[in-house]
């Protein structure tokens, strides 16, 4: 069983489950169900962690992503009839 945390995704603008893992390097892998993923030092503690995940949010809470940029521009295209 993968075990999640919730974590605030930039891509779905929302609290997330994200998926732990460890990668070779002992670095900590957080992985949204959308596929965009976070990586923490090895050292990174759950105190660590916490602080990590509110920085993260107010860093990115309210940022407009690529997809939708590319969405309103593929619809402006299309409106203009090119």
């Amino acid at each position: 069983m993968t075990k999640t945390i919730t974590l605030f995704c930039a891509n779905e603008q929302a609290d997330t489950a994200h998926a732990i893992d460890v990668d070779g390097a002992g670095e900590i892998v957080l992985t949204c169900e959308c596929g965009r993923f976070v990586k923490l030092p090895a050292n990174t503690d759950a105190a660590g962690l916490k602080v990590y995940a509110a920085k993260h949010k107010a860093a990115n809470e309210g940022q407009v992503s690529m997809a939708a940029i590319e969405e309103k521009k593929a619809e402006l295209l299309k409106s203009l009839g090119v």
